[in-house]
């Protein structure tokens, strides 16, 4: 079974404070934790709309994106998920996904919603909020399998995490931009690629006798 947990805006609520304290204890200390500290503070923003601007506003957290520092950042701020919960934890910038293996069906969800509310408990201790409506889970099995799944759900905060699968209304879920389904099979991922291609090649061949060669 794997969860894909979904954060709200990650990048824009990390603690300043939490982060230089575990920078410094990943050994980035004394002037180097002061640059990082510099390059964290005295940040301002504003909102504009219809061409009318609001105050400058300082930013109390979050790291700037769109920079090769802030997803380094954020990594470097949840390194110590993994040490909240015995689940495998697998990080891509904020794409954080959990999973844990087992041939009995009850096991996987007990566990898993144990689990995940240490998760839960963790992200909030590090002040990141977890968007339970947008998280999903998958459990995965073998092509043609039989086995009936037990009439169970997965919960955080009693609320239902909506589950991917060919018996539900989602059948695939695209992780790290491929389509993966229950069976890991890569027919819907080829399916997107080939309609990508396919509207490509349109276009190409319209334009075709329009434009030079090169």
């Amino acid at each position: 079974m794997a969860t894909f947990l979904y954060l709200n805006k990650a990048f824009d609520t990390i603690s300043h404070n939490i982060l230089l304290k575990r920078l410094e204890k990943l050994g980035i200390r004394g002037i180097a934790n002061t640059w990082f500290k510099s390059y964290l503070s005295d940040r301002r923003q504003y909102m504009e709309i219809y061409k009318v601007k609001s105050h400058l506003e300082e930013n109390q957290c979050g790291v700037p994106q769109g920079s090769i520092l802030g997803p380094i950042l954020f990594l470097l701020y949840i390194n110590d998920i993994q040490n909240s919960t015995s689940l495998k934890v697998l990080c891509f910038a904020d794409d954080t996904t959990c999973s844990y293996s087992s041939s009995n069906t009850k096991t996987l969800y007990d566990t898993m919603t144990q689990e995940l509310e240490k998760i839960n408990q963790w992200f909030r201790a590090n002040k990141l909020c977890l968007n339970i409506s947008k998280t999903k889970y998958i459990i995965f099995r073998p092509s043609g399998s039989h086995q009936a799944l037990n009439d169970q759900s997965l919960y955080i905060d009693n609320q239902v995490i909506e589950q991917i699968g060919n018996h539900t209304n989602t059948n695939f879920f695209k992780f790290l931009g491929m389509a993966i389904d229950e069976n890991i099979s890569l027919k819907k991922q080829i399916d997107n690629v080939c309609a990508k291609l396919s509207r490509a090649n349109y276009i190409i061949n319209k334009v075709k006798d329009t434009v030079p060669k090169h």
